[in-house]
């Protein structure tokens, strides 16, 4: 196998992981994302206050990766925001 073709499958299987992620998630993310910038963190702040590495963090902001309630917890611990926030439609 030649490095193009290690190149391809990378790309396949990050076209999957994105492809499973929802519309849910990516505004789960988005608001991560968005909350993290206005309280002036870091994602390897906050990914070190709730127990992950920043690519993880960023990997949740992007919707490549589901994020498990117990750390979408931490995350509105962390950011100071009821938890329901983060799924509520508006930007209230």
């Amino acid at each position: 196998m030649g490095k193009n073709d290690a190149s391809k499958i990378i790309k396949q299987r990050r076209l999957k992981m994105r492809s499973s992620c929802g519309e849910v998630d990516k505004l789960i993310g988005e608001r991560i994302r968005t909350l993290r910038n206005i309280r002036g963190l870091t994602s390897g702040q906050l990914g070190k206050e709730i127990g992950v590495s920043h690519q993880q963090v960023t990997k949740y902001e992007r919707a490549m990766n589901k994020i498990a309630a117990s750390k979408l917890l931490l995350v509105a611990q962390v950011l100071s925001k009821d938890i329901s926030w983060f799924y509520k439609e508006g930007n209230d």
